[in-house]
């Protein structure tokens, strides 16, 4: 859980001021976990607001985190955060 938090979500607090990540809904199959949700916040180089839709997939063993799997929109996320991409 420490090397998701620093390895990819601190990149995303770096990026985004004020992020958010809205949990709608949590679904598990086995040893899997997905959680469905909306990233709200506002770019910090650019002051655009971002709102875009993620998928978190979690898989443990033994009750250990051994695998995390981000999805989100990466042209809605860049557009928000990163001021050479519009």
């Amino acid at each position: 859980a420490a090397e998701i938090a620093e390895g990819v979500l601190s990149r995303q607090i770096g990026d985004v001021e004020d992020l958010a990540m809205e949990q709608h809904e949590m679904l598990v199959y086995g040893d899997s976990i997905v959680v469905l949700g909306t990233a709200t916040g506002r770019g910090r180089k650019t002051g655009v607001r971002l709102e875009v839709p993620f998928a978190h997939v979690w898989v443990t063993r033994d009750h250990q985190i051994v695998e995390f799997r981000q999805y989100i929109d990466p042209v809605r996320f860049l557009a928000a955060v990163d001021p050479s991409s519009t």
